[in-house]
């Protein structure tokens, strides 16, 4: 596959995931390797937005662009192939160790605090999800939804973090005024290590195959 991830057009990304079954090499090969599509004509302009994310988010990360951003088309099973739009959202992919413990953090100090009572229907399942986060190794910071639950003080932290997940996205475009960046809605997911990334872009492509190939 060629190294420079945005010149890989739709049908041959078809063709590399009929031809293998190492759908894990074509993940690393799109997630970690060359230049992404939308900053294929300033990729210095990559490593300024990447250097704003980390100062405002306050840790040290990886951060990479996934989705049509990347490529220049979906890779959505219901919308692959379709070229990316001056509408369209820039999702980054953020590796960090610190960040998500941090959030890991959070969510665990307001479990404790119920253990040994009987939790709620709804609550079960927002820490049964959040426990599925931990498994898997990702999480999406901005889709923490806490104000349904209980012990609110617990998640005076969690609702920090979150705030400044939430504004450090929003404000991108401001802190970049004029240039193409500013005219999208950007949005993160935050992944632990670069093996928990590769998981999850590994079995989002062997989403797609199954859509357009079939297979298990």
């Amino acid at each position: 596959m060629p190294v420079d991830r945005y010149v890989i057009d739709h049908e041959c990304l078809r063709s590399e995931m009929e031809a293998t079954d190492d759908l894990a090499q074509i993940a690393n090969d799109l997630l970690f390797e060359g230049t992404t599509w939308f900053f294929r004509d300033e990729p210095s302009g990559f490593n300024d937005v990447c250097t704003h994310l980390k100062k405002e988010l306050g840790a040290s990360a990886e951060i990479l662009l996934a989705g049509s951003g990347s490529t220049g088309y979906s890779l959505s099973p219901q919308k692959f192939s379709r070229a990316f739009r001056p509408k369209s959202d820039l999702d980054f992919v953020i590796i960090s160790e610190p960040l998500f413990d941090e959030l890991w953090s959070c969510v665990r100090r307001w479990a404790h605090r119920r253990r040994g009572f009987r939790i709620p229907y709804g609550e079960n399942q927002w820490l049964n999800g959040r426990k599925n986060d931990v498994f898997f190794g990702w999480i999406t910071p901005t889709e923490l939804r806490i104000d349904s639950l209980t012990f609110s003080d617990d998640l005076n932290a969690l609702r920090d973090v979150r705030f400044r997940w939430s504004s450090t996205l929003a404000g991108v475009g401001k802190a970049f005024p004029g240039s193409e960046i500013a005219k999208h809605d950007c949005k993160a997911r935050l992944y632990r290590t670069r093996e928990h990334a590769l998981d999850y872009h590994s079995a989002s492509l062997n989403n797609l195959r199954k859509e357009l190939i079939g297979g298990t």
